[in-house]
């Protein structure tokens, strides 16, 4: 792209070391290489098991595996070995602790320690004039349990913030809050008396003053809503016999459309580096620059104090119960993904499941629209390969008997012998659906990273999630017309280049075409999601990036030169939306240029780039 060919899309692909060795992984290959075995002999033990594999019956199949592998295999007590180990220590905040000092040790600290560690940390960050950051903390250690002497500290501090931003209305509360403190507080009289004519005084000069004008957030939505909610009324949903659902395009949409934007039904945070686990909110996935703790376990982080509350009423009260973030500090990534079916049922309560689908169906019979497209997706298993579905099912066992451990069901919900529940099976049915409704549709997701040169991006691979709104919808191609972009837990689908009446809209779901040869896309497509890709770079074999055209005209390389410049120059004055502006002018002056090019592979590397840019880097109160 002339003088922009520097602005690559970076994934941060360089090695991440993980833990080489996985008790999860060991435990089920032991189990999975056990059954195997057993599909080739006879005898009591093993018989029913066969039989119920043969029949295909899942809940017989279910319960009998529970009985074969007993305890001799998936000994979840010894997996999660650490889940009845007291985690949380009091400690004492110093002056001497500097903000980094403070983020390492809070996620440590039990819940006595943690309003002094916020104050203290709220007054380094003032120090800094990270008056924000500051709010958030003086904020943070009033909401949890503040001392009586210190109240009013907190609270004066907090209107020097408030006023040092020109938020003067909530400085005027956090004053009177203030003089309230102050009356019930432990100082001497004379004291009290002194300092409540500082803070009238104040009061008094900042009592006329507006509050600036706040500058107005970007809206990110879907124009128009077609008869699929989240997908844009540009978009059509059709079916056939080759491509199941599909989507198509009702008229010509133009480069930068958002077709498709919704939250995921279940994610999991599970980066790559496991010590990113410490930099990103577990609820939002909001990258986190000052550390809210859990006040059970010290494996993960929070960007407030509401995040850590709705985590813990729901989801994370059940893996706080066993450390289950333990275990991804021991093990491996690929091993920790088998938990994004636990997590699916516990943000549930049980009752919400037994009131939502049919005991002998599963059919989904909510009215939720969300929940209807997860529980309609594709999960293959009529065509699975007998390894593959008895994967899934000894990957469903380990999630039923991990739930265990738990207290999500009743004692007379479960069973403390060798047999399964009729409620276990119920959840243990449901369990092996949403894993091969993950195996088949979950999408990765990714974090921002932009510290560092701006005309560069960087994402971070932080787990993945299911994405109904786009993974129900939009097929695979090897040369996608789109491109996908979180905001936060949020994701949309944006067109990467103009789509004509009744052409396909296609997302991808392995590497491009330019990055990799067709017979290794192919063997991981089929391999992974069960289709051989026929799309038109597949069919007509399109050359690596190295191996493609390059010429164009003199005029369009002095037109592309010049929109180029631009893109440069906003960037480098952080003018974002003129940015992606400016690629969608580029991407017009290239409508004549026949694909396969390399143009076009570069100019859609560029245009994720800055989407990522602009869109990535947005709160996820944004999204309407």
């Amino acid at each position: 792209m002339g003088d922009s060919t520097d602005l690559n899309f970076s994934r941060h692909f360089q090695a991440i070391k993980d833990n080489e060795e996985s008790q999860i992984s060991d435990e089920f290959n032991t189990a999975v290489d056990h059954i195997l075995y057993s599909r080739d002999v006879t005898g009591d033990s093993v018989d029913d098991l066969n039989k119920a594999f043969d029949n295909r019956d899942d809940k017989m199949i279910l319960y009998h595996l529970h009985e074969y592998l007993a305890k001799d295999f998936l000994d979840v007590e010894k997996i999660l070995k650490n889940h009845s180990k007291r985690r949380k220590i009091p400690v004492k905040a110093r002056e001497d602790y500097s903000v980094k000092d403070i983020n390492k040790i809070i996620t440590l600290s039990d819940e006595s320690s943690l309003a002094d560690l916020h104050l203290l940390r709220g007054e380094k960050l003032q120090q800094a004039k990270q008056y924000t950051e500051a709010i958030k903390d003086y904020g943070n250690s009033l909401k949890t349990g503040l001392g009586k002497d210190s109240r009013y500290k907190a609270e004066h501090k907090l209107a020097q913030c408030q006023t040092k931003l020109g938020e003067y209305s909530a400085a005027r509360q956090s004053i009177l809050s203030c003089l309230q403190s102050l009356d019930s507080s432990n100082l001497s009289e004379s004291n009290k008396k002194r300092f409540k004519k500082i803070l009238e005084e104040t009061l008094g000069k900042i009592s006329n003053k507006e509050d600036r004008e706040i500058h107005q957030k970007p809206v990110i939505t879907v124009k128009e809503e077609s008869s699929v909610k989240g997908i844009s009324s540009c978009v059509s949903i059709t079916n056939s016999p080759e491509k199941g659902r599909y989507a198509v395009a009702k008229s010509d949409i133009p480069p930068g459309e958002i077709l498709a934007l919704g939250p995921p039904a279940v994610f999991l945070l599970n980066p790559d580096d496991r010590q990113k686990m410490y930099e990103f909110c577990l609820n939002c996935l909001h990258n986190v620059v000052n550390i809210v703790p859990c006040t059970s376990c010290i494996h993960v982080v929070f960007c407030s104090i509401s995040c850590r509350d709705q985590a813990l009423s729901t989801f994370h009260k059940y893996e706080c119960e066993i450390d289950l973030y333990g275990e991804r500090q021991r093990g491996t990534e690929d091993a920790f993904n088998v938990f994004m079916t636990f997590k699916a049922i516990v943000r549930e309560p049980l009752e919400f499941f037994q009131e939502n689908f049919d005991e002998r169906t599963l059919e989904y019979r909510g009215s939720d629209t969300l929940s209807s497209q997860f529980w309609n997706m594709v999960t293959h298993r009529d065509t699975r390969d007998e390894e593959n579905l008895i994967k899934a099912f000894v990957i469903t066992l380990l999630n039923l008997r991990i739930l265990r451990l738990t207290t999500y069901c009743k004692r007379e919900e479960t069973s403390t012998g060798d047999s399964l529940s009729q409620t276990e099976l119920f959840i243990g049915l449901l369990m092996l659906r949403i894993f091969m409704i993950q195996d088949m549709n979950s999408h990765p997701v990714f974090g921002l990273d932009s510290r560092g040169d701006k005309t560069q991006v960087g994402l971070e691979n932080l787990g993945s999630g299911i994405y109904p709104r786009v993974g129900s919808y939009f097929n695979h191609a090897c040369n996608p017309n789109t491109i996908r972009i979180n905001v936060g837990r949020m994701q949309m689908l944006i067109s990467s280049s103009r789509i004509k009446k009744g052409e396909e809209i296609s997302d991808i779901y392995s590497m491009h075409y330019s990055e990799i040869s067709r017979e290794k896309r192919q063997s991981w497509l089929e391999r992974n999601f069960n289709f051989t890709c026929r799309c038109q770079a597949c069919e007509k074999d399109w050359n690596s990036f190295e191996k493609l055209p390059t010429a164009v005209t003199e005029d369009l390389r002095s037109k592309l030169q010049v929109v180029e410049r631009g893109i440069n120059q906003s960037l480098r004055s952080g003018d974002l939306r003129t940015t992606v502006d400016l690629h969608l002018r580029h991407a017009a002056l290239l409508e004549d240029v026949d694909n396969p090019h390399s143009l076009h592979v570069l100019l859609r590397n560029s245009f994720q780039f800055a989407c990522w840019r602009y869109y990535g880097g947005m709160d996820e109160d944004c999204v309407q």
